[in-house]
């Protein structure tokens, strides 16, 4: 049986996503799991929510306009 997370200690996942019914759909699901998760347009949002968040996972997109997920997946390890 899982443990239930109260929400100060909800694991946060950024989801990127510039198809905004998807974002929409995956960021709806996720928390009704019990985790925190914010949704982004694209990678110029993920860079400027980071400093802001502690993250615990980031799920991106491949396909994104811009900078593309690989691209955001490189930047992350790097950072």
């Amino acid at each position: 049986m899982g443990t239930t997370l109260g929400m100060a200690d909800a694991t946060q996942i950024l989801v990127v996503e510039d198809e905004a019914t998807q974002r929409a759909m995956l960021v709806d699901y996720l928390a009704r799991q019990g985790f925190q998760a914010i949704g982004l347009a694209d990678g110029a949002a993920l860079r400027r929510t980071l400093p802001r968040n502690e993250a615990n996972l980031v799920l991106r997109d491949l396909g994104l306009p811009g900078e593309d997920g690989h691209s955001l997946a490189r930047s992350l390890r790097e950072n």
